[in-house]
């Protein structure tokens, strides 16, 4: 709030004093706006953009390249353009974002004119040009200034669209080089830090040398990319115990609590694991989701050499997290060799017909299933899909009036996962030639992510429009009904029932999904932190505990997360807790005679008796002996019995 207000204030300015930046150029000073502008405008047209062309078929073969713009290309275009400041013609991004459909119709044609005659409207090539000081550097010097560049919308959108699709192209047929990392689907600067990681790591194991050479990447960024950072710490374990130590140490400072503090508490109370820990997670997290990204992955080009391709250390830790998960790299669902961007793979619906409201009875939503069915999909060959997931199994079921199949698969697949996989699953055992297909899911999720395909929808969702994308090379067509669930519709309870016949001796298919392993083993790493805190003596004395972050919800201040994190931990500075390290010569109450630590002071000390009943009474606390982890079940049972206690703990002289 501070910094907003700062913001606020330093950015007010008077209206009717215009300021602009003295420009030296040619040992004089230039003050006069026209004279300024024309020195940037020659000084900006001097840069020369000098790029190696990359071979691209435009032939008429080329279908992808050439083909018309499609609707949803246009709609995702515009979607994806942000509200920045508008170019010459001054019509902002959200003007097009609010047109109704008949109008994007129009503009859709359009582009599709100028896309036929390779020619741009001169209005497009206008652009203005804002000088931005560059940070600490002489704003008296043309050079200190960087070109911001405000185009029109509309051009935006159309490079866009052609953007997506040599994007998709060079991406696809690997016309790129396989070491450029930046501004491409499934590569970033993870992947490029990995691959400069393992050549250094090769060389120093082949006593070779490696050189680096850095080009032209000062100020290329204004701050470190904190999980690169993280991923540079997996070079030596001795790294990672430094990285406890850091971690340990400022935890405590931002607690509040003493250095003696322990970590088991520590880690309870901020809610986190262990440092070294997560390091490692994330770079198994990072592992995982190249061997998901093949054929595109920029560190595993061959999908039968996965573990030779890492560094050793690290390829056994990925053995050892694969043997834990009951699985292999090749069960993992990866992405199909053309991966698809286009929504429209399929006819899909979702909200088109009377029955798929799920608020309306069974026995209505049943008999208007069955006249939908009768008027609009006749000629359609039905299939049923559906998933189930339980403590004992996790299966996909599938049935249409000729066959029916039923499989276990692994345990850690998400729901979402298992119904994608039950289309994918009836698209390859189900299916008859030459026939138009409609599958039946109670899946809403799965059916909607089909339908906002994108590079970045899950990989399960992208081997199902693969599927479905091969039979209609087949010229058949394929449509996606939502149903919704346990609504009294025969053809998706029967699936149902199927999918829940599974049992031990059921066939079992590999299939797994990263995105699924990946949210295991973050669930699996915050349950760390809570199995050791439940294992250890402090479980008995303090009992359970929220942390910090659910603490903080409730309380005023950072004094307050403090003070309450210090009586959580029993490490309020008493007499009692001073002498445990020799720092007090008397550990007993003068009042009471006993050991004079906060359990006392809160429950037993006879000099705070009265101001005890008063806080027992607005806490509902009945019994008057209760024990310290009693007392804090209650004090932390809501924000007003939080503040209550905070605002009484003056009372026993503990600020």
């Amino acid at each position: 709030m501070f910094f907003k207000i700062l913001n606020k204030l330093s950015s007010h300015t008077n209206p009717n004093v215009t300021t602009h930046e003295i420009i030296f150029h040619n040992n004089r000073y230039v003050t006069n706006p026209i004279k300024q502008s024309n020195l940037f405008a020659n000084h900006f047209s001097s840069y020369s953009h000098e790029v190696q062309p990359i071979p691209l078929d435009y032939s008429t073969e080329n279908e992808f390249l050439n083909r018309n713009i499609e609707f949803w290309e246009l709609k995702r275009a515009i979607s994806k353009t942000k509200n920045s400041t508008p170019g010459a013609d001054n019509i902002p991004a959200i003007w097009y974002k609010n047109l109704d459909d008949a109008s994007l119709l129009k503009i859709l044609s359009m582009l599709q004119q100028q896309l036929d005659s390779s020619v741009l409207p001169k209005a497009w090539k206008h652009t203005i040009i804002i000088p931005i000081p560059k940070p600490n550097k002489d704003k008296t010097k043309l050079t200190s200034y960087r070109p911001i560049a405000l185009t029109s919308v509309f051009c935006k959108i159309f490079e866009r669209i052609l953007a997506h699709r040599i994007t998709h192209f060079l991406t696809s047929q690997k016309k790129l080089n396989p070491n450029q990392h930046g501004f491409l689907p499934f590569r970033d600067n993870h992947t490029a830090i990995y691959r400069i990681y393992s050549a250094i790591s090769e060389a120093r194991k082949n006593k070779k040398f490696f050189v680096a050479v850095s080009l032209d990447i000062k100020s290329a960024y204004d701050s470190v990319h904190v999980d690169d950072l993280i991923l540079k710490c997996l070079q030596l374990d001795t790294h990672l115990k430094a990285c406890n130590v850091i971690q340990t140490t400022a935890l405590r400072i931002a607690l509040g609590v003493p250095i003696w503090t322990p970590n088991v508490i520590l880690l309870k109370l901020a809610g986190q694991k262990i440092l070294s820990g997560k390091i490692k997670r994330l770079a198994m997290q990072f592992f995982i989701k190249q061997i998901a990204t093949q054929p595109f992955s920029a560190i595993f080009h061959t999908p039968g050499r996965i573990y030779s391709q890492l560094v050793e250390k690290d390829a056994e830790s990925l053995r050892i997290t694969f043997r834990n998960l009951r699985c292999i790299p090749d069960h993992i669902i990866s992405l199909p060799i053309f991966p698809h961007s286009n929504p429209n793979i399929c006819e899909i619906f979702l909200k088109d017909f009377y029955f798929q409201n799920k608020e309306l009875p069974s026995s209505l939503i049943s008999s208007d299933f069955i006249e939908c069915i009768q008027i609009f999909f006749t000629n359609h060959f039905i299939i049923a899909t559906d998933g189930s997931k339980s403590h004992c199994h996790t299966s996909i079921a599938g049935f249409s009036c000729l066959q029916q199949f039923c499989y276990r698969i692994h345990p850690l697949n998400s729901v979402f996962t298992v119904e994608v996989l039950a289309i994918c699953q009836a698209l390859d055992e189900l299916v008859i030639p030459e026939t138009d297909i409609l599958i039946l899911s109670d899946s809403f999720s799965a059916l909607s992510s089909l339908k906002n395909l994108s590079f970045h929808s899950p990989k399960v969702i992208q081997r199902l429009a693969a599927k479905i994308r091969i039979r209609k090379n087949l010229h058949q067509k394929i449509a996606l009904l939502w149903v919704p669930g346990h609504s009294g519709v025969s053809w998706n309870e029967k699936a149902d029932f199927i999918a829940k016949q599974v049992s031990d001796f059921s066939p079992y298919i590999d299939w797994i999904a990263s995105e699924d392993i990946l949210s295991h083993l973050k669930k699996q790493s915050l349950q760390i932190t809570e199995e050791n805190y439940h294992k250890s003596k402090y479980k008995l004395l303090i009992g359970n505990i929220p942390d910090i972050l659910t603490i903080s919800k409730w309380t005023g201040n950072r004094v307050q997360d403090r003070l309450i994190a210090r009586i959580i931990s029993k490490t309020i500075t008493t007499p009692g807790l001073l002498s445990r390290f020799n720092l007090h010569p008397d550990p007993l109450c003068r009042v009471c005679n006993e050991i004079n630590d906060i359990s006392h002071i809160l429950l037993r000390c006879q000099k705070y008796a009265s101001v005890r009943v008063i806080l027992w009474r607005k806490l509902n606390i009945v019994s008057a002996n209760i024990t310290y982890d009693v007392l804090l079940s209650h004090v932390l049972v809501n924000k007003n019995h939080l503040l209550i206690f905070v605002q009484t703990l003056k009372y026993f002289d503990i600020d």
